[in-house]
């Protein structure tokens, strides 16, 4: 009986012996912790803009094997403390996280690039130590794949031979974005109030108000054209023989060029419109004098525009005007009733919305 008992407690070590193997490998095999980057919400904070968010989805691509953290710092005037200052709040809000793993946040008054900023704390006998830098790019791609070299220095989340086998498309990967590092063509939808007077040659009243609709392309290197709709009333004039009722259509064509200085953009601005016009003469006695014409009115001027965010935009636009002038005279006496001017001056302010 004792024998039995000793062949069976053999067997039972022998066997977990047998098992012992496996369960080493199983544990070396586990994968690696996956290592964390945080993103500050710092435009439209508490949630992400969406300049914000296209730089977190870049990174999330261009990082793979990280943890991408959105953070809340909590301070809406973030971006204007000093830099032992946002370490604090960032140590704060992160709850220390960012002691081992890096922080970055966006420049949110950058539009002609992208610019990021991205705090790591410092290895070895560094440590304590947190540095802040900027990264700069033409796109929110080529700035992921700015931070991926820095970052993956410090946290390497591949074997050796992963990263030997991974380098070459890698570095193709990197050539990628410089093909499509220039933004594409921007559509705007623009709507607008518009008022407008005579200012050389004109009798009787010339004043037009009216508003319409356009499309608004934008061109990466500056420039802009722009298909509008106008229809505009006036003039109109009422005394007591005469009340005269005009009206306005203009199918148009403008184009442009703008400047960039943070929020605000200014720049010329040249137009081409056809313009189908009527005026309805009411005498007394139910007499009217009823006529239609087109005319041309080509016009410069400067655009500007003032981002309020991403996609919306308020527009002003100023154009000096010259078109043909035109007499109406009264039938009987051949007394001038309206002679239209060769020059106007148009104000057009309107909210753009990209699409």
């Amino acid at each position: 009986m004792n024998m039995a008992v000793i062949k069976r407690v053999c067997a039972a070590v022998l066997l977990a012996l047998c098992f012992l193997p496996k369960v080493a490998g199983a544990q070396d095999s586990a994968p690696a912790s996956r290592s964390r980057l945080s993103v500050l919400a710092v435009c439209a904070g508490p949630e992400l803009s969406g300049r914000e968010k296209h730089l977190v989805s870049e990174l999330e691509l261009a990082l793979d094997g990280f943890d991408i953290i959105t953070v809340d710092p909590g301070l809406s005037n973030f971006r204007e403390l000093s830099e032992t200052e946002q370490v604090k709040v960032i140590r704060a809000s992160t709850r220390n996280a960012a002691d081992t793993s890096p922080v970055i946040w966006l420049e949110c008054d950058i539009w002609e690039k992208t610019v990021v900023r991205l705090m790591k704390a410092g290895m070895g006998s560094q440590e304590g130590v947190f540095t802040i830098r900027n990264l700069e790019g033409g796109s929110v791609e080529e700035v992921a794949l700015a931070v991926r070299e820095i970052v993956s220095d410090s946290f390497q989340i591949s074997s050796p031979e992963e990263t030997a086998q991974e380098a070459e498309p890698q570095t193709e990967t990197e050539e990628e974005p410089i093909e499509t590092e220039q933004p594409g063509l921007r559509v705007g939808i623009l709507t607008a109030f518009e008022i407008g007077g005579g200012l050389v040659g004109h009798e009787g009243s010339s004043f037009l108000w009216g508003g319409g609709i356009a499309v608004d392309l934008r061109i990466p290197q500056g420039f802009f054209g722009r298909l509008a709709f106008v229809a505009k009333m006036g003039p109109r004039v009422e005394d007591r023989e005469l009340l005269m009722i005009g009206y306005r259509i203009e199918p148009r064509v403008e184009v442009g060029y703008l400047w960039t200085v943070g929020f605000f953009e200014v720049g010329p601005l040249v137009t081409l419109a056809p313009m189908w016009n009527s005026v309805d003469f009411a005498i007394t006695d139910g007499y009217h004098q009823y006529y239609d014409w087109w005319s041309l009115r080509f016009a410069g001027g400067f655009d500007s525009r003032f981002k309020l965010t991403d996609r919306l935009s308020i527009v002003l636009d100023l154009t000096l005007g010259f078109m043909p002038s035109k007499r109406f005279y009264r039938r009987l006496s051949k007394s001038t009733l309206l002679k239209t001017p060769t020059m106007d001056l148009a104000a057009t302010l309107g909210l753009i919305v990209e699409i």
